[in-house]
């Protein structure tokens, strides 16, 4: 026996009783559909017994609440239709198939398709498999365009960063697909045009795609073909950033990237209470500018052996990536912290021990010098790691909030200001093999073994979004997230390269 509680809503909203709807019904085969309101589409029931009966039982339950909104201070009751009653008889022994779909299905095929569809669905037998499954189900299709979700349940499909990002780890770590990369690189290009070329305000965003580039070229990328298909895009993205462009960031006489817009954090860390940004770090960014200097010399470079070596791009560019370079350092390096500033505004360096100095040392092309990046993981190492991903902030720092629990003012409070990210694993782990080499394995090793011991605390076989920056360290944030997933993909293929070469 189902009886279906039906909400036809955004993911986002609560619904509640209301005149305008539509509790009439169509049986059709073995089930009945429904169309509560006209802007969505037919939700159809179905059972694969053709036996099944429908009995229309109309019902309004109100006042419906949400356990886990209320202890999180979100509105969190709702009203819900109830139709009716879809039942049948079982014998001892039989089973029987459900189907909710926006298709109408033949219930006489719903048992093998579901069994078809268990059989693609492989018995998973060690932490590599569940991070590709994973991999699969965080790549979908919305109207044959295919994306990657941001993370489930409520995260969006397709956003710039967090495609850019977890893109490599996905598809070709976790899929082992180039297919599947160029496919979903080419719709978000297509479908942000405004940011990667106009406006964000995620300034580094548009700049990671020289990184996600040179991730598909260490798999074994023609660069070549690479640079044919993908250069014009990223020497637009760089030269966006030139004065008058765009109006959240530009380029200053020093050739650094200067972002500020008043009261709007123009970085990833982008946590708002009350219309007020927690971490808004107005000025030059450390990570947006590294990524900034990589971009320059990839373009650069892969010009210079793929493209126009004495056009106009590489004459104009090149006096710029030097004086990048040799700003970066003078700009950033903290003697006293003996590492990065998180960023320099016009009072002078921000002291915050942060992790997006690791994108300085991790880039390809850094605008630091090699010999510092020793002390700045040292410094990551001592305030930032933990068992469970790498700190937003250090504990030491008065803004620092160890636990994402309370209201949401509470819980955006701590988003950035000390929960813990996994995603950040992937650059933390990188630059501790290059710097201590094979010797690093275990360490990388027990970072993420972590991991799958908590595969059954908050997302059922998923990796989630982030955790508390204290022990025990509990997991909380989306329930399987795209870049938590990717990272730790990443970071298992990292291991067994060195592993490999010891």
């Amino acid at each position: 026996m189902l009886k279906p509680f039906l909400a036809f809503r955004n993911i986002h909203a609560l619904t509640q009783r209301n005149d305008d709807a539509n509790t009439s019904f169509t049986e059709i085969p073995a089930g009945v559909s429904f169309r509560m309101y006209p802007n969505f589409p037919d939700l159809h029931l179905q059972l694969s017994d053709k036996a099944a009966e429908w009995k229309f039982l109309p019902c309004w339950n109100n006042r419906i609440t949400y356990s886990d909104e209320y202890r999180r201070g979100f509105d969190c009751t709702e009203d819900l239709y109830t139709p009716g009653i879809l039942s049948v008889r079982l014998g001892k022994g039989s089973s029987v198939v459900f189907s909710a779909s926006v298709d109408e299905e033949d219930p006489a095929k719903l048992k093998r398709a579901f069994s078809d569809g268990a059989r693609k669905c492989h018995e998973i037998t060690n932490s590599r498999e569940q991070l590709e499954r994973c991999a699969d189900t965080l790549i979908t299709r919305h109207n044959g365009v295919e994306m990657i979700n941001a993370g489930l349940s409520w995260m969006y499909t397709g956003l710039l960063r967090e495609t850019l990002q977890a893109l490599p780890g996905l598809t070709l770590h976790g899929l082992h697909s180039a297919a599947h990369f160029e496919e979903i690189l080419d719709n978000l290009i297509s479908a942000e045009q405004e940011r990667l070329f106009h406006r964000t305000t995620q300034v580094e965003a548009p700049l990671y795609l020289a990184s996600t580039l040179q991730a598909y070229l260490d798999y074994g990328a023609d660069p070549a073909a690479v640079w044919k298909k993908y250069g014009d895009t990223v020497k637009g993205i760089v030269e966006s950033y030139l004065p008058g462009q765009r109006r959240e960031v530009t380029m200053h006489p020093n050739g650094l990237l200067w972002a500020q817009m008043d009261g709007v954090a123009l970085s990833w860390m982008n946590a708002y209470i009350g219309g007020r940004a927690v971490t808004e770090r107005p000025g030059y960014q450390v990570e947006t500018n590294a990524f900034w200097y990589n971009s320059i010399a990839f373009a650069i470079e892969m010009e210079e052996k793929y493209g126009e070596a004495d056009g106009d791009f590489v004459s104009k560019w090149k006096p710029i990536r030097d004086l990048v370079r040799g700003s970066y350092q003078s700009t950033f390096w903290n003697e006293r912290n003996g590492c990065l500033a998180d960023y320099v505004d016009g009072y002078g360096q921000n002291g915050d021990i942060r992790p997006n100095q690791l994108y300085a040392v991790w880039v390809k092309h850094s605008p630091v010098d090699e010999e510092l990046a020793p002390g700045i993981l040292r410094v990551v190492d001592n305030e930032l790691v933990t068992s469970r991903g790498i700190r937003t902030l250090s504990p030491r720092d008065p803004k620092y909030r160890g636990v994402y629990e309370g209201s949401q003012l509470d819980r955006d409070n701590a988003y950035h200001q000390g929960c813990t990210r996994p995603f950040l694993l992937e650059q933390y782990v990188e630059v501790s093999f290059r710097v201590k080499g094979p010797s690093f394995i275990k360490k990388a090793e027990w970072l993420t073994e972590g991991f799958m011991a908590d595969l059954s605390k908050h997302g059922v076989g998923a990796f989630s979004e982030l955790y508390d920056g204290d022990p025990p360290h509990e997991p909380h944030g989306a329930i399987s997230s795209a870049l938590s997933t990717a990272a730790l993909l990443t970071v298992a293929d990292t291991i067994e390269k060195y592993k490999d070469n010891r």
